[in-house]
């Protein structure tokens, strides 16, 4: 046991300190009659702890942000080569007839997993925060596919709407999903060309 006022070790339970006589209390977590040095060790803890929990608050709100672009610039990345993995797997549909229907045309995503085209989560349509669709189309007798990546939530898992259509890179929109057309053979004006 130790003394609450002057922190000196007893020996034995007793009334008095024999260190500085200070009167002891009879349970020893009782503040009211603690000695000045636990007083300022509880004071001193709870300041520190008080603080740490400050610093450890504001650390939070000033990264937090940048972790979030991190993790949405991430996303953004998979499903601009999500959308490259399809354009690639569609002209091979064709080119290779893996339907074996005897017609150059494009596949659906089911068509595109049933011949080994695509990873398994491309497949299923979601992929880290984005969902994947994909149309296919025959327009005068020539086949056309059009697929489209939109964020699952919007500012979360990604800021930006991607689009592709055979012979183009890859598009994107700020904060506005792209109408999946692929009868249209093209996309909407206000698409912008991904650099990568």
């Amino acid at each position: 046991m130790i003394c609450l006022r002057c922190d000196a070790p007893l020996a034995q339970p007793a009334a008095r300190c024999v260190a500085c006589g200070g009167r002891l209390p009879a349970d020893p977590g009782d503040a009211l009659t603690a000695g000045p040095a636990a007083l300022f060790a509880c004071l001193a803890s709870a300041v520190l702890l008080t603080a740490a929990g400050v610093v450890a608050s504001v650390a939070a709100a000033v990264l937090a942000p940048g972790v979030t672009r991190l993790q949405t610039g991430g996303h953004e990345a998979r499903a601009i080569e999500g959308l490259r993995a399809l354009a690639r797997a569609q002209e091979a549909f064709r080119e290779q007839d893996l339907d074996r229907d005897g017609q150059p045309d494009y596949g659906t995503l089911a068509e595109l997993a049933g011949a080994g085209l695509l990873e398994p989560d491309l497949a299923s349509g979601l992929r880290e925060g984005y969902r994947f669709e994909l149309a296919t189309a025959e327009v005068d007798g020539e086949p056309r596919w059009m697929a489209v990546a939109g964020p699952m939530v919007e500012d979360t898992t990604g800021r930006r709407y991607f689009a592709v259509i055979p012979g183009t890179t890859v598009h994107f929109r700020w904060g506005q999903s792209i109408p999946l057309d692929a009868a249209a053979g093209r996309l909407p004006p206000d698409c912008y060309s991904t650099s990568r």
